[in-house]
């Protein structure tokens, strides 16, 4: 049982989690406007950002869709008969949902926080680079972290466009003074190595405004040469993120973090991410198998587990979102949102143990059964009365 779970895992996580990562790719990071090799670095990034996200859920779908194939071919029933109890038959199940949890515990403590870095150097690197295919025309594109902001009519061709318009803002606490550059050009060349590119500017000018002197300077120029860490930010990166940080450092960085409130709040959200994300994997497979067991009948070749598991899933589906929103609130309303996330936990964990050793008592399921059987009672007896009225 164990090795056939471990199989539809796989698979699963493989059909469901490579069309993910394919579509983010997609959406967030245009293949084309990167080198070959930081390409690569990408994909190594968000599939295991990804993997973290979606293999729990996956797991645990993957174990009630088999374990009702167990039911409906009778293995589960024979296993009843020879006394095994319900956490018996569960066992199989929680040792290939551990056994992703740790993999999922690699990933998310280990894996995941050098991706998130490659993450945030490539798109420093695109903020350094400058690349057309990144860029559309008519469209005022921000660069917030480097006060920047671009514009331009029409692209030319790969590497030139017409009609550009660029402006710098420094603030106020800036080492140079609170000022404004701005140029226009007539038209604009991207020239450089890979890297290091700029812009050439051609035909055009510079307005430049010193708040402090209360000072407007205006040069028209022929050509002039523009790159986005020119007089600006430097080209490598002064900060960290917590989510790139490793997790022993990250647990040690917890005193410096709680100096700011907003430090905290998502000091705490990386915290409950990476160490509530694996236990995820075991405590949607305890909950759904709970379900599964519970109401679906144990004995004879039906298809009725196989609607149950359908349902089942659906819900593991529905908790992993909750789930999710609710370590995102984390990073909005600090230790409370760390409080319901793990209260969250306990209580699924609790309730699909629960479910287990209870599966075969006629409980939740004779109860709903005794109340079936009461209404279809109840709605004949009423149907009796109204035809003896008449």
């Amino acid at each position: 049982m164990a090795r056939e779970l471990a199989f539809y895992v796989a698979v699963g996580i493989v059909a469901l989690s490579v069309p993910i990562i394919i579509i983010s790719l997609r959406v967030h990071l245009p293949s084309f406007a990167l080198p070959f090799e930081r390409l690569w670095l990408m994909i190594y990034a968000i599939a295991s950002m990804i993997l973290v996200h979606t293999i729990p859920e996956i797991t645990a779908m993957a174990i009630v869709a088999t374990y009702s194939r167990f039911l409906s071919d009778g293995a589960i029933s024979t296993l009843f008969s020879a006394g095994r109890s319900p956490l018996a038959i569960a066992m199989p199940a929680a040792v290939v949902a551990g056994g992703m949890m740790l993999a999922v515990a690699v990933l998310s403590m280990a894996v995941a926080p050098g991706s998130a870095k490659n993450i945030h150097d490539t798109l420093l690197f695109l903020r350094r680079d400058f690349n057309l295919s990144m860029l559309e025309p008519g469209v005022f594109h921000e660069f917030r972290n480097e006060g920047v902001s671009i514009f331009f009519g029409r692209k030319i061709d790969a590497t030139q466009i017409q009609d550009v318009f660029i402006a710098k803002r420094q603030p106020a606490g800036h080492p140079s003074g609170n000022r404004e550059e701005t140029y226009v050009a007539r038209r604009a060349v991207v020239v450089g190595m890979e890297g290091e590119r700029g812009l050439l500017l051609l035909e055009g000018q510079a307005i430049v405004v010193k708040a402090a002197d209360n000072a407007v300077r205006r040069v028209e120029y022929t050509r002039a040469f523009w790159s986005p860490d020119s007089g600006f930010a430097t080209p490598a990166r002064g900060y960290v993120f917590f989510d790139e940080v490793g997790t022993v450092q990250l647990l040690t960085q917890g005193p410096t973090a709680a100096t700011q409130r907003r430090a905290t709040e998502l000091w705490l959200r990386e915290v409950v991410w990476r160490m509530g994300a694996p236990i995820l994997t075991l405590t949607h497979t305890l909950f759904g198998l709970g379900l599964l067991l519970t109401f679906s009948p144990i004995s004879g070749r039906q298809r009725t587990p196989y609607l149950v598991a359908i349902a089942v899933c659906a819900a593991i589906l529905a908790l992993h979102i909750l789930y999710m929103t609710l370590i995102e609130l984390v990073a909005r309303i600090g230790a409370t949102g760390t409080v319901l996330f793990v209260a969250a936990i306990v209580a699924q964990a609790v309730a699909g143990i629960l479910l287990l050793a209870r599966s075969q008592v006629p409980l939740l399921r004779g109860r709903a059964s005794a109340w079936g059987d009461a209404l279809l009672r109840l709605a004949e007896g009423r149907s009796r009365v109204f035809g003896a009225k008449d």
